[in-house]
């Protein structure tokens, strides 16, 4: 019961397997959530390795979100799922149906 079920931002069902996907519109919706919460003071961290994984996410004119050649993003996207996933459980409590749509 402890792990992230999705629930999907186009019809509020719930996702069948546990773990988050990270699609081209996940990725896209997770960096613009993270980079608010940098922006707004509500995340905060000293890790460099995660800070330089930041600085090295890029978003391509087709709207993709890429780093550059050889670079590693694990820190990142961890830190940008567990920012989500703790807003939605902030917002709907311990047990609630997880969301990252209205991010």
């Amino acid at each position: 019961p402890n792990l992230w079920q999705d629930t999907r931002y186009f019809d509020d069902r719930q996702e069948l397997e546990p773990g988050f996907l990270t699609t081209r519109r996940s990725k896209r919706l997770l960096c613009a959530e993270f980079a608010r919460c940098l922006e707004s003071g509500d995340f905060r961290t000293h890790d460099t390795e995660l800070l330089g994984q930041a600085f090295d996410a890029l978003v391509t004119e087709r709207g993709d979100v890429v780093t550059r050649p050889n670079a590693r993003d694990d820190l990142l996207m961890a830190a940008m799922i567990a920012n989500v996933a703790a807003d939605d459980v902030a917002s709907v409590g311990q047990y609630g149906a997880l969301s990252y749509g209205d991010a």
